[in-house]
């Protein structure tokens, strides 16, 4: 997202909000907090997306832990068949296993608590 900000900078945009629907919206946190380039917003629609909640992690502790290993091996490119929960359904998707566990990784980037403690203080968010 910081190579998309600088672009739009470059381009002239003076101001740059970041807006995002459900995991959408948990995407638009995270890069708020952890982007190198400083936007002016958020907008976080119906945030949605809680791999930090214990059933989220008690669900796919397995598929976590299996990417984790494929990561460590230096397979995190390879992709391989994961449990994807939303909204309560639970389905397998063929992803990278950087892929799956970023997405499920409970302190990691989708974490929304976590990104939002790092968001700079005083950036608007509106939810």
């Amino acid at each position: 997202m910081s190579e998309q900000v600088r672009e739009l900078r470059q381009r002239g945009a003076t101001v740059i909000v970041i807006a995002g629907h459900s995991t959408g919206a948990n995407a638009a946190i995270a890069c708020a907090a952890y982007g190198s380039e400083k936007v002016d917003g958020i907008i976080a629609i119906a945030p949605g997306h809680t791999p930090d909640r214990v059933e989220s992690r008690q669900a796919i502790k397995a598929d976590l832990d299996g990417a984790r290993e494929m990561i460590r091996a230096g397979k995190g490119g390879d992709h391989a068949l994961f449990l994807d929960r939303n909204q309560g359904r639970e389905e397998i998707s063929d992803m990278t296993a950087s892929i799956s566990f970023s997405c499920s990784d409970p302190v990691g980037v989708a974490s929304m608590p976590l990104s939002a403690s790092k968001v700079r203080l005083g950036l608007p968010l509106f939810g």
